[in-house]
């Protein structure tokens, strides 16, 4: 009895809480670095966006914006959304519901690019997605 109610804490209470391993935080400012250096974003704007969840309205956290979706498959290459969300491969600890969140973070349209990187991103952050690192 009680080996089960540790399996089954040590595979909920993660979920339940956002935890990821130390190596997917780091993995993930990789990413941003990288993303970061393409795009010019400024540190100050990342950490804006990662402590707010809202993307200033500059072209440098556009461009980021749409580099990190790039690196997680929810945009196309060519920066067109990429609508199979089963293949949306950022970090998720419960990925029925990160399929479900991506279905709707996609429609996010804006009247320009620019704005649908920024609405797109911002969505995954307010539904607590990991598409940026959390710390």
């Amino acid at each position: 009895m009680n080996l089960y109610f540790v399996l089954i804490a040590g595979f909920f209470v993660p979920a339940v809480f956002g935890s990821f391993s130390p190596a997917i935080v780091d993995d993930m400012h990789v990413l941003e670095n990288d993303c970061a250096m393409k795009s010019g974003a400024a540190k100050d704007d990342i950490e804006f966006t990662r402590k707010n969840h809202v993307v200033p309205a500059n072209q440098q956290m556009s461009d980021f914006s749409k580099c990190m979706l790039q690196k997680f498959k929810v945009m196309n290459p060519d920066g067109s959304i990429n609508h199979n969300v089963m293949e949306h491969d950022f970090p998720a600890d419960v990925p029925n519901y990160k399929w479900q969140v991506s279905e709707n973070c996609i429609a996010k349209v804006g009247q320009n690019d620019n704005e649908t990187y920024r609405n797109i991103m911002e969505c995954f952050l307010e539904h607590g997605q990991m598409v940026l690192a959390y710390i």
